[in-house]
């Protein structure tokens, strides 16, 4: 499996390859309800050269996940569960240990887009003409 690996500050996190639609330069041009992996890290500071990866929710509906570049890409071994016990969120879908040796979270785009939807207020509705 093709995984591309992010940093947020000291942490990896990686993405499958076959979940993401593009890459996009930031700041995106496109309106996407988006979400950030800092934020998500929980990690005050910006993201350095940031980049959007555009996936699907689980229901479809596009959306961007604000990440710092530059993106690494790795080749997959094992897919470690997350014990229970840590209470990881849905999008987390188990641990990898990456090429350097150091663990990586494997995020789930869908489920993931799922939660930065919940998070992203509906757009106004159109003016009607007058």
């Amino acid at each position: 499996m093709k995984l591309l690996v992010a940093r947020a500050g000291e942490d990896r996190f990686a993405f499958e390859s076959l979940q993401l639609v593009t890459i996009l330069p930031w700041p995106l041009e496109a309106a996407l309800p988006w979400g950030s992996l800092h934020a998500l890290a929980g990690l005050a500071a910006e993201e350095p050269e940031p980049r959007a990866v555009v996936a699907r929710s689980s229901g479809g509906a596009p959306f961007a996940l604000r990440v710092p570049g530059p993106l690494g890409e790795e080749d997959a071994g094992d897919v470690l569960p997350v014990p229970p016990l840590l209470g990881a969120p849905r999008w987390v879908r188990g641990f990898i240990l990456t090429g350097e040796g150091g663990p990586a979270l494997l995020l789930d785009l869908p489920s993931l887009g799922d939660a930065v939807l919940a998070r992203t207020p509906p757009s106004p509705p159109p003016e009607a003409p007058t």
